[in-house]
């Protein structure tokens, strides 16, 4: 049989010498395997696995990193001497001491004989399976880390199981030779190599291959080197999120320290793999480099659970710079609210044994994808403002609940306090396996003492209809006034003192920016109060220029489509659109000769704001172009996206079909516009305010064959 010798580097498994290893001394070979591996029943699923995946086979034992090889040492196939290469990872540093350990037993060999020679190889072997097994589960928190840990984890479970068997080789060999040096001695042919006194253990041999390695890194020559720290703010990100990726270039130091780069900026080569896409092949230290996960397959299917992996490579001359890697993971979209019930408490029960008062409240967390179905399967934190926590799991409908016990104990010396919760996702992954992004929410429970009374309702806008988060409510009557806000849900609660039987008339006041004040007079009956705020008039002023010259657009064209419909002609590239309406979603399209249009929609939230228009040249349309001028992002409209779909979309003969339009941000209080017609005349239409999910449905009852339904839909 034709094998290759190791030549003091990590040499490949040969069958035939395993075989050879466990037919001449079976018992010894266990008995060293278990010393060596510390539990050897735990390496046999690990052989089983290997072997039934073919590893040996597709990926045979060959070069890893600048030590890790038949034949290999420091970067270099030379038998005599190392090269100048340090090693790349934890694991490559096990394989640099294992190389040494190999060159001083052939150095011992040549003066005790191949007897010893191979017994310290053995030992070499066990060693470089413990330190193997010693290294953290996870490659990626190697000192230093491994740039591919799939792979290093591969490699580590070779040396991890099969230098066992190696190992026994090794150890069935010394033994062959030394009984041979006997048979020899004993007919005169060949006298004794073997001093019989061994120089030394395991641990020696270990001490001096830790020498020798560090007198390598001391030695002159040896090429410095780095590694690009990869980082991002977040690694799991949506479907289109962009995020940033930065690196840092970081010498990578073993025993001995290199020497830095003073001024020199290397730039990394980039590339991507997975659903995502790169703003820019190459990083260079503390530049930004964005990344936009994108949809698989063109498109046609989702990217949910899929890893996106950017590698950071450099080729220099006189210094080594490691394969650096990120991963991220692309998940889907969830949304989470939290209720509580009671929202608020005013009535105290005493106990029996005249404890204080206490209330269970019951908390609810639903957790929903962008189709408003429930997510199960996922972990969430309840946590209350004074840090206590709680533990739930989404189980049908995606609700999570809590029972909180409040008491009045916890108001103190005030009239009123609100109780704050917040959830959070402490999982991202539903029982069906869907990779989710993190998602939080919080409510508030208000506790009133018995002599107070909750004044409650609902701030809606007047001319849209949805309601309105962040009102200011306030609340004056003969005791003094309190205060308030609307929640997400356009919601007010206000604890307002009261004396025994007395229920005064009370004044109360709502007022938001970009909208008159209301006033309404209530009592403390328990009835809830519905208050409309009027939106202010707002004007929209802007400006259209080229985006590579950046000068104005005289002659240019802005046309409106929402709220109204109006075609503008600047004035030296200049605009104003008059008539407007806090609360309106503008919708309005720039156009000029021989540029590309750019449409943008979304609602105004401010009595004036102003905005730039920035065309490229070109026929068609524009991905991009709307520049913030003089208004800051928060005056700016909210910018949304309409989808529509029909479910069934191919329905049978009198099958009713439901269909849904949905905007994108997903939001609460946007009116949408769906109308039918059919080819048989029949027409149906709705007119509604977006859920929470920013969703609307229209109903079309069944058809017989062969009639089609157009679909038209817009936000009003």
């Amino acid at each position: 049989m034709n094998c290759q010798r190791s030549n003091a580097r990590l040499g490949r498994l040969c069958l035939g010498f395993v075989m050879l290893a466990l037919s001449v001394t079976v018992a010894a070979v266990l008995v060293y395997a278990q010393d060596a591996t510390l539990e050897l029943s735990k390496d046999v699923p690990t052989f089983v696995k290997m072997t039934a995946k073919g590893l040996w086979e597709w990926e045979p034992l060959t070069k890893y990193g600048n030590w890790y090889g038949p034949g290999y040492w420091g970067g270099s196939n030379d038998k005599t001497s190392p090269g100048n290469k340090q090693p790349v990872d934890a694991l490559d540093a096990v394989a640099m001491r294992h190389d040494f350990a190999y060159q001083i037993a052939e150095e011992q060999g040549k003066i005790h004989g191949k007897a010893e020679e191979q017994r310290l190889k053995a030992y070499a072997d066990a060693i470089a399976v413990m330190e193997a097994k010693g290294l953290p589960k996870d490659p990626r928190d190697w000192d230093p880390p491994a740039a591919d840990p799939e792979k290093a984890a591969r490699y580590r479970d070779r040396i991890g199981f099969g230098f066992v068997y190696y190992g026994g080789y090794n150890y069935a060999k010394s033994d062959l030779y030394s009984s041979y040096d006997k048979f020899l001695e004993v007919f005169g042919k060949k006298p004794a190599t073997s001093s019989g006194i061994l120089p030394f253990g395991p641990g020696g041999l270990d001490e001096m291959a830790a020498k020798r390695a560090e007198a390598w890194f001391k030695g002159k020559g040896v090429r410095p080197m780095y590694r690009f720290d990869l980082t991002a703010p977040k690694t799991l990100i949506a479907e289109w999120e962009k995020v940033s990726i930065t690196g840092q270039l970081v010498p990578v130091e073993h025993k001995v320290p290199v020497s830095g780069l003073g001024d020199t900026v290397i730039v990394a080569d980039l590339k991507v793999s997975g659903p995502g896409e790169l703003s820019a092949t190459k990083l260079s230290p503390g530049v930004p480099v964005v990344l936009t996960a994108t949809r698989r397959w063109y498109g046609l299917r989702s990217s949910n659970g899929y890893t996106i992996t950017v590698t950071a490579s450099n080729k220099a001359k006189t210094f080594d710079v490691l394969e650096s890697v990120i991963r991220f993971t692309v998940a889907a979209k969830a949304v989470m609210q939290l209720s509580a019930e009671p929202q608020a408490v005013n009535e105290w029960p005493m106990d029996t044994v005249g404890f204080l008062p206490c209330v269970d409240v019951t908390l609810r967390a639903k957790l929903t994808n962008l189709d408003n179905k429930g997510i199960e399967g996922i972990s969430v934190e309840l946590k209350k403002d004074d840090g206590t926590t709680y533990d739930a799991t989404t189980g049908p409908g995606g609700v999570a609940t809590w029972t909180v016990q409040l008491c009045e104990s916890e108001i103190g010396d005030e009239w009123s306090k609100n109780v704050g919760f917040s959830a959070r996702m402490n999982s991202t992954t539903a029982s069906d396996g869907t990779v989710y992004m993190s998602d939080s929410a919080s409510t508030n429970v208000v506790l009133t003492k018995q002599e107070t009374k909750v004044i409650g309702g609902q701030v809606r806008d007047e001319l849209h209809g949805y309601l309105l988060k962040g009102a200011s409510v306030k609340i004056e009557g003969p005791n003094g006034s309190q205060t308030g806000k609307t929640d997400s849900s356009g919601w007010f609660h206000v604890a307002v003192p009261e004396g025994s039987g007395y229920r005064p008339t009370l004044t109360g006041t709502v007022s938001m920016k970009g909208y008159d004040s209301a006033t309404f007079t209530a009592t403390t009956d328990g009835r809830s109060y519905n208050v409309g705020l009027q939106p202010l008039e707002a004007t929209v002023t802007g400006r259209v220029v080229d985006a590579e010259k950046k000068g104005l657009l005289d002659g240019s064209t802005v046309k409106v489509t929402q709220p109204f419909d109006s075609l503008i002609f600047t004035e030296g590239g200049r605009f104003t659109i008059t008539g407007l309406y806090v609360g309106d979603t503008l919708t309005m399209t720039a156009d000029a000769f021989n540029h590309k249009a750019y449409t943008k929609s979304g609602k105004i939230t401010l009595e004036s704001a102003s905005i730039t228009f920035s065309l490229p040249p070109g026929k068609g349309t524009a991905s991009g172009g709307l520049e913030e001028t003089e208004a800051e992002a928060k005056d700016l409209p909210k910018i949304h996206s309409l989808m529509v779909w029909a479910s069934p979309a191919d329905p049978a003969s009198y099958q009713d079909v439901i269909v849904t339009a949905q905007i994108f941000p997903p939001e609460a209080g946007i009116l949408i516009e769906i109308s039918m017609r059919g080819t048989d005349k029949y027409t149906t239409s709705t007119t509604a305010m977006t859920n929470a999910m920013g969703k609307v449905f229209l109903h079309i009852p069944g058809a017989g064959s062969g009639v089609l339904d157009a679909i038209t839909v817009r936000i009003v």
